[in-house]
């Protein structure tokens, strides 16, 4: 942390874009609601699913008149009647989603759009992504945090990141997704070094928000949100998909619409409940084997040890640790052609003393839950016969490895492998 990140200059004052007068020059048609809070959404064609998720979800628990959405591609707004949408003047680029060349685009104009909305309201300003899902009304939570804070922002992934090619930083990586603000000068400033960033170093907003909010010329006063009350994607889909303490859930970590509608329905957090089937057959694959929502899994069996020299410094600290990084290992490695093939990658890690990590334990779960329905058994017990079969054969190949080590020579039947 002693080091300074590449571009982290575009930060000071000296660099600003957009440079002056602070006053409203923007005129917004629809106007921005007038509550006390404005929930902003960016919106594209690839996206409409998820923003009509996001609506449901959000007048579900009493949000529908703060809701404010902005289209940045043609022909969007149309299918949002009900809902206040602004049809951004760029709207006339096209490929705006993940990977498309309009992507770049997208992300600036969205932080030129917040710049602009900035000095038009006092009302706080909630920045959220359409892959947002509101189990439950967070804004009292989100308004007592704005009392000894300026702005607050939900913590992406473990908070370990190399940023810039540059430096590794250790500290709580923060979301673009899903930020809580209340507007001021210096706010607006805020944003404008965010600007410079992207249009002189790095296109994305994220990359921008983490390094600028730590700019020496900062002194916006900010944190980062509870995780077990606002799980990024991988905390929630990966690690802790019963947890019910969740006022936002965000399905953040799965770039394509396809993977964030599946989980959402897999998991039961998919609001619109009536079109759930239809978009499962508009994105199940022709596969044999499903998994969620008609996509096939792609199981990869690891084991690791904790002690390996690794992992033992922070296995000791924390239980679970290696098996926590054998399963990130495993993504990296198989994500982009798991993607390609349309399969949920699911790393199976055990570690060497019998722990299995989060991921695999989600997995037995749903295995086990199919497997009760089937055989018309208790899940409890179907449980516990698929962890005593897993450990047993855990403990048999631990033993082989053990004999293979020392030379002990193996006579058939010693260690069955069946």
């Amino acid at each position: 942390m002693a080091m300074i990140a590449k571009g982290y200059h575009f930060c000071s004052p000296q660099f600003l874009e957009d440079q002056g007068p602070q006053q409203c020059q923007h005129t917004f048609d629809p106007p921005l609601p007038t509550s006390n809070t404005i929930i902003v959404t960016f919106i594209n064609k690839e996206w409409i699913p998820l923003a009509q998720n996001w609506i449901c979800s959000a007048e579900r628990v009493g949000l529908s008149n703060a809701l404010y959405l902005v289209a940045m591609e043609p022909n969007v707004c149309q299918h949002f009647p009900n809902t206040p949408c602004y049809q951004h003047p760029t709207a006339a680029i096209e490929g705006t989603y993940f990977g498309q060349p309009g992507y770049r685009q997208f992300m600036i104009e969205r932080t030129r759009f917040i710049l602009s909305m900035l000095p038009c309201t006092k009302s706080h300003v909630l920045l959220s992504d359409t892959d947002i899902v509101f189990k439950k009304n967070p804004i009292a939570l989100l308004d007592s945090e704005l009392v000894n804070h300026d702005i607050v922002f939900q913590e992406d992934s473990t908070g370990i990141y190399l940023m810039d090619s540059f430096v590794t930083y250790i500290f709580s990586y923060i979301c673009g997704g899903f930020v809580y603000l209340k507007p001021s000068n210096e706010m607006v400033d805020f944003y404008r070094s965010v600007l410079t960033y992207q249009l002189n170093w790095n296109w994305n907003d994220q990359a921008g928000l983490n390094i600028c909010i730590r700019h020496r010329s900062r002194s916006l006063r900010w944190k980062t949100l509870d995780k077990t009350l606002f799980p990024n994607g991988k905390e929630f889909f990966h690690f802790h998909p019963d947890n019910m303490m969740a006022l936002a859930v965000h399905a953040n970590f799965m770039p394509r619409t396809a993977d964030k509608v599946a989980n959402m329905i897999g998991q039961g957090v998919w609001c619109l409940k009536e079109t759930g089937p239809k978009y499962c057959r508009e994105y199940r694959r022709s596969y044999s084997s499903n998994w969620l929502c008609g996509k096939p899994a792609a199981f990869d069996l690891t084991v690791v040890s904790p002690l390996n020299p690794t992992f033992i410094s922070e296995a000791g600290r924390t239980a679970g640790s290696a098996a926590v990084a054998a399963e990130l290992r495993k993504h990296s490695a198989n994500y982009a052609k798991c993607s390609e093939l349309g399969w949920t990658c699911i790393p199976l890690v055990a570690e060497s003393y019998g722990a299995w990590g989060s991921e695999a334990v989600q997995a037995f779960s749903r295995l086990a839950s199919y497997l009760a329905t089937r055989t018309n058994s208790p899940k409890s017990k179907v449980v516990s016969s698929l962890y005593g079969r897993l450990n047993l054969t855990l403990v048999r190949a631990n033993a082989r490895a053990l004999l293979l080590r020392c030379g002990c020579s193996l006579q058939e039947g010693d260690i069955s492998s069946s």
